[in-house]
């Protein structure tokens, strides 16, 4: 015994940092430590739920004590997919950033074990109304998708977020009564009945837990009386450091919003937890939020209470599975894992027994139900079990990783036994989707595998040519802040399972065994410093992407470039034609281009100029670009969403240019744009016409800034761009010779340090509500009057939000500009600091919290109007500034 204990502390001792690259399984779940965390699994039978609203608002370190410490079954519910957040590492917003932040939670899970479930809520912004959420997600489609997530992984114990204060964002506290309501619901057969039609059946949670503090909701002081303290500080030797540290580590995966990357440090953490509901007696003093329930194997026994005659098979035979358990966690030696075998093998054996035993039984349906949940998921673990205590290895390699309908790939497919015990492999398959074909180019690689032997297999797939792509399954619905989902199978999963699997049946002793897995192909990740890996990605064989996917259009603007980049992923060389389809009396150059491609992966770029009629009236119009090759139209093309920590994604977009042909002017100055976080606000200033000049380190330290009429900051790059912050004061100095600076939104990184001419804060306040009215403080001030005359009626169609972090401290020498008024008790109060400004010499500084950088993008016009103001302002000469 000494000695595994010792063998499974030096394997946590230099196991790598499983964080580092998105690979799969990571060192925790493979060899000796694998095995032990599984032999935890075999012997715990209750399960867990976790129900929050965002991405990052989940208790990390209890998902990992409650799955990796107690092997329970979890489970996250995360309402919605994060997209109306903000995004610190890259350009992706909205709908790309719910793709990102759900691809971050998967990465989490490698490393705490749960299972992710998402509802078909968008998340429209903050929000500071419980009743505004409801309304918008819709209160009945949202606590029905809630509903069938938990009657489909029927939780024992379940977690969400405060109910009740005023902090937070009330998504939070949304989710959580949405939560609440399910408690009830999930087990009444008469609320959404058409769930039990479809197979599922009523289920009651036994416990039902309210988080206590955090999240803006009040501290671990306010714990009192009733409050269940769950401390996940305490050390695990066999995941050598704590349950909080390795939740830290977890967590650090939501990148995006700049989560911490610092290993967590030992010591105690404790979350509280309120009881808010239940079946079960409790007196009140509850020392854990599983107190009451059955964790280990015993809790199926609660699944026959009150058909004991009918049941006696079942019982008996339970007992026999926990002694097989229990047999193999004996033998269990870390130098030695294969000694584990004769218990998993008749611990396999008595769950299969089981559960046909069940299926053929006169138990209640309700009981069969819930025991074959449970028993089949006990299988599954054996099984992986059996695996990791035979050591096989199974690599599964494709040859490429984004594939064409109609193309063929290659998988090797290798086995390896590294055991000293045999195997015997008896079946090697490639598994696909109806319509694809499989051909084993290597005969059969069936047979007997002795100590540190391997088989390797050669399988030829070819993609239907009818193929789907790999598309999320869910699409956002503008009318409502939800999504459709075209699969209704895969509602609440992360992504789409993918396409292609590899399956081994192996031979333990007299058991068979079935390991699955998706086929990856692997690559150099070459800014990682080691290898990423990405399951089977259909794609067309052209995509048909358009920049900018919103033209601006002044009337009587002169014509506007329409760039459009075609990627070809066919295997053989390919002739094809490009074209843009214009509104009628519109002109566009070339009327059509070429495409010629002669090897995969190879892109084109074609430039085209679209002119509107000289009596275009102001409106919006659709410029579609269409490629054809052998008989195809192709009209949509994707984004890549891809980061070291997760695996690759892909968002699909129709190949449409929307133009808006808009009466605004803008002053012809030059334009300098500091990059931070990543917006598409450079883009959107030179659709209004102007030359914008991308400023880099060296052009901030020592370039001629004269030369730029005005210099624009990009979305959080005081947090982003260290060379601004090192480079500040050329700015300062710049405004003070005459020029003008505007800094977009910042969080409290910008109070680090002194960036404006004069003392300036950033604060917390925001304005939520899209429409809400905006009072003009000086309507005389040329941002309001030149070139275009901008007045309180001029707010018109803006999305999520108005702004956010606006300016809270400041120095007498700014000036407010701008001031609104959200409708919510929790956001009570006129809002300054939208729009501040002040004289520094001879040129101006300004600061704005408008979300300038959500509304360009999707072509807001009067964002566009006052933004062409701003942009103006330096040759806005001989007019009064407010002081």
């Amino acid at each position: 015994m000494r000695r595994t204990i010792l063998a499974l502390f030096l394997a946590a001792l230099m196991m790598p940092s499983s964080a580092e690259a998105q690979l799969e399984p990571i060192e925790l779940d493979q060899g000796a430590t694998g095995l032990a965390l599984v032999l935890r699994q075999l012997a715990a039978g209750a399960s867990y739920m976790e129900v929050t609203a965002h991405p990052d608002d989940e208790n990390n370190g209890l998902l990992v004590m409650l799955n990796r410490g107690r092997g329970l079954r979890t489970a996250l519910l995360t309402v919605t997919r994060g997209d109306g957040g903000q995004n610190e590492i890259g350009p992706e917003i909205l709908d790309a950033l719910g793709i990102l932040r759900s691809a971050e939670l998967m990465a989490m899970h490698r490393i705490d074990g749960a299972e992710q479930y998402f509802t078909r809520a968008y998340e429209f912004g903050y929000s500071f109304s419980v009743e505004e959420t409801l309304e918008k997600w819709g209160k009945e489609e949202i606590l029905a998708d809630v509903v069938k997530i938990i009657r489909t992984e029927r939780p024992d114990v379940v977690t969400h977020l405060p109910t009740t204060g005023e902090g937070g964002g009330q998504h939070h506290q949304t989710s959580a009564r949405l939560a609440r309501e399910a408690f009830e619901a999930a087990a009444d057969p008469n609320r959404f009945p058409e769930q039990l039609a479809d197979g599922l059946r009523p289920w009651q949670v036994l416990k039902m837990y309210e988080r206590f503090g955090g999240m803006g909701f009040g501290g671990a002081s306010e714990a009192g009386a009733g409050v269940v303290r769950m401390n996940t500080g305490v050390y695990d030797p066999v995941l050598g450091r704590t349950y909080a540290q390795m939740g830290a580590e977890a967590r650090s995966m939501h990148r995006c919003q700049s989560m911490s990357q610092m290993r967590g440090l030992p010591g105690e953490a404790i979350s509280f937890w309120f009881l808010e509901n239940s079946v079960l007696d409790s007196d009140g003093t509850e020392s854990d939020i599983f107190e009451g329930v059955e964790m280990g194997l015993d809790r199926l026994l609660d699944f026959v209470r009150g058909e004991e005659d009918a049941a006696g098979f079942f019982i008996e035979g339970l007992a026999e599975l926990k002694s097989h358990v229990v047999r193999a966690t004996e033998a269990y030696d870390a130098l030695e894992p294969w000694q584990t075998l004769p218990g998993l093998r008749d611990g396999i054996t008595t769950v299969r027994e089981l559960r046909a035993a069940v299926a053929a039984s006169a138990l209640s349906d309700d009981a069969k139900h819930d025991l074959e949940h449970r028993l089949a998921l006990k299988e599954e673990q054996f099984g992986r079990a059996l695996a990791l205590a035979h050591g096989v290895a199974v690599e599964t390699v494709a040859e490429a990783g984004e594939v064409v309908p109609g193309s063929t790939f290659d998988v090797n497919f290798v086995v390896a036994n590294q055991s000293p015990e045999p195997i015997g492999v008896t079946g090697v398959e490639v598994i696909t989707p109806a319509g694809w074909s499989v051909q084993n180019e290597s005969g059969s690689a069936v047979g007997q595998l002795g100590a540190g032997e391997r088989v390797q297999s050669n399988f030829a797939v070819r993609v239907a040519d009818d193929a789907d792509y790999s598309r999320p399954f869910w699409e956002r619905n503008y009318e409502v802040d939800r999504y459709d989902i075209h699969d209704e199978s895969s509602l609440g999963l992360p992504f789409a399972p993918a396409p292609v699997h590899a399956r081994l049946t192996f031979r333990s002793g007299d058991v068979d065994v079935v390991v699955e897995e998706p086929v990856q192909y692997r690559y150099a990740g070459e800014w990682v410093g080691t290898e990423k890996q990405q399951r089977i990605t259909v794609l067309p064989t052209l995509s048909v992407n358009v920049s900018p996917r919103v033209v601006v259009y002044p009337v009587g603007a002169e014509s506007r470039e329409i760039s459009v980049e075609i990627i070809y992923k066919g295997d053989e060389p390919a002739e094809g034609s490009l074209r843009l389809d214009v509104p009628a009396g519109w002109n566009v150059t070339p009327a059509q281009a070429p495409l010629r491609f002669a090897r995969k992966g190879e892109a084109a770029v074609v430039q085209f100029e679209v002119a509107a009629p000289a009596d275009v009236e102001v409106n919006e119009f659709t410029v579609d670009a269409v490629a054809t090759m052998n008989g195809q139209e192709y009209a949509e093309g994707y984004q890549t969403i891809d980061y070291h920590h997760i695996e690759k994604r892909y968002i699909f977009r129709s190949s449409r240019a929307t133009v808006e042909t808009l009466d605004i002017r803008v002053a012809p100055v030059s334009v300098g744009y500091v990059m931070g976080a990543g917006d598409d606000v450079p883009s959107a200033i030179q659709q209004l016409g102007l030359d914008v000049t991308m400023l880099d380190e060296e052009a901030l330290a020592e370039g001629d800034l004269s030369q730029y009429d005005i210099i624009v900051t990009g979305v959080r790059a005081y947090l982003t761009r260290q060379d601004l912050r090192a480079y500040n004061q050329r700015l300062i100095d710049y405004v003070e010779q005459g020029g003008t600076v505007l800094v977009q939104y910042n969080k409290f990184e910008f109070n680090d340090a002194q960036w404006g001419p004069y003392p300036i804060e950033v604060g917390r306040d925001r304005v939520t509500v899209e429409e809400a009215p905006m009072r003009i403080l000086d309507p005389t001030h040329p941002v309001f009057t030149y070139p275009n005359t901008v007045t309180e009626n001029d707010w018109n169609d803006w999305i999520q939000e108005r702004g956010t972090y606006f300016i809270g401290e400041m120095d007498d020498r700014y000036v407010d500009l701008l001031a609104s008024e959200d409708p919510w008790e929790y956001n009570a109060g006129e809002k300054r600091g939208i729009l501040v400004e002040t004289r520094h010499g001879e040129g101006r500084w300004m600061y704005t919290g408008l979300g300038f950088f959500r509304q360009l993008p999707e072509g807001v016009s009067d964002a566009y109007k006052f933004f062409a103001n701003i942009l103006s302002l330096p040759q806005a000469q001989n007019r009064p500034i407010s002081q």
